[in-house]
């Protein structure tokens, strides 16, 4: 009889223990209703123009150590060099993103349908970050009916989409100059409603303006009047190091180093940082990188990586590293030698997932990299 009630007792134990673990791993996953599912996301963008981008990726994907990707439906470019309608288009990237969101869903991977390109129709000849787009009604109703198709047709799906996003860089450029969109605060909220008619459930990606700038937060005084919003930026600071030898811009610099009389290091970019950090502490939301990457010739580019990568994770951030399978200079299959953009140069140095990009990569996704 003892023994019998000593085996109870352990079994009680046990199952107390097993629940509590569960719970636990539960939370941590993301099922609380207030976080994403598969909460923090840790992963990769992916578009729906560029070369090989097939569900068969997917699990790669997560092979690599990913939980997440970003699906990145561009919709205006591949109009223009496809030269097919925007009708013709908007159907065969929603079918590439059913077929995308279903190897999610195989795979226990998370997704986030992200769409900036506007005006959706080439013809225009405008860009999201054109004066014109901005100041013209027409235009920001295209993308508020962009948003509402996205949730009628995707409403049904289950934790694989996680979230939708729309316009992540909000930005107009008027000749040399930048702002942050007047109409932009105003277009928010008939996001959120477009979305919340169709799948009132599902999470939004929105940012507080100016190109996704993290620095930009500062500006942003409380968190916006909607449940299961998610609070994104793009961090590639700072721009001469991240993005050296692209297009003019000129090469030479090093992490940590100097940019102007400014040294740069880990500590730095914290500080560029601090508003949206400073934001996600003060209002306890979630927090969305959904673009950080340097140039794979950089040098230090998988220091910078890792640092930033440190730092999302230290503040509870999610993150997506751009990019997968698009421009040579992101794309993690090649190798941190440059190379110019004609093909048979930037061919030469595809390596796999045997770059030095993936290593870091994985180490990021494992959080094993020394920051």
């Amino acid at each position: 009889m003892k023994l019998t009630a000593f085996f109870r007792f352990l079994a009680a134990i046990v199952f107390s223990v097993l629940v509590q673990s569960s719970f636990g791993q539960s939370i941590q996953e993301g099922d609380d209703p207030n976080l994403p599912p598969g909460w923090p996301w840790r992963g990769i963008t992916i578009d729906s123009m560029s070369r090989g981008n097939s569900p068969a990726f997917v699990r790669y994907l997560k092979s690599q150590g990913a939980n997440a990707v970003e699906l990145v439906l561009v919709l205006r470019d591949t109009a223009k060099y496809k030269k097919k309608s925007p009708a013709e288009v908007w159907d065969e990237t929603i079918q590439w993103a059913d077929w995308m969101l279903d190897a999610c869903r195989d795979n226990g991977m998370v997704a986030v349908l992200s769409v900036s390109q506007f005006p959706v129709d080439p013809a225009y000849n405008l860009t999201q970050a054109s004066p014109e787009f901005w100041g013209t009604p027409g235009h920001l109703d295209e993308v508020v009916e962009i948003a509402e198709r996205l949730a009628q047709h995707f409403k049904d799906r289950g934790r694989e989409l996680g979230a939708y996003e729309f316009l992540n860089e909000p930005l107009v450029r008027n000749g040399g100059k930048l702002r942050s969109p007047n109409a932009w605060p105003a277009l928010m909220g008939r996001l959120v409603e477009a979305v919340r008619k169709h799948d009132p459930d599902r999470h939004i990606v929105l940012t507080a303006g100016f190109g996704g700038e993290a620095s930009y937060y500062k500006t942003l005084e409380k968190p916006l009047p909607y449940d299961r919003i998610i609070y994104g930026a793009h961090v590639y600071n700072p721009h001469e190091f991240t993005h050296q030898g692209i297009g003019e811009n000129p090469r030479g610099k090093s992490w940590p180093g100097y940019v102007g009389i400014v040294r740069w290091d880990k500590d730095r970019l914290r500080k560029q940082l601090s508003p949206l950090i400073e934001f996600r502490k003060k209002y306890n939301v979630p927090v969305l990188v959904g673009e950080f990457s340097a140039v794979r010739w950089a040098e230090g580019a998988s220091q910078w990586i890792c640092d930033a990568a440190s730092l999302f994770d230290e503040n509870g951030f999610g993150w997506m590293y751009f990019a997968f399978n698009g421009y040579h200079g992101w794309n993690p299959n090649y190798d941190a030698i440059y190379s110019g953009n004609d093909t048979a140069d930037f061919e030469k140095h595809r390596v796999g997932d045997q770059s030095e990009r993936w290593r870091i990569m994985r180490s990021i996704y494992a959080r094993k990299c020394k920051s």
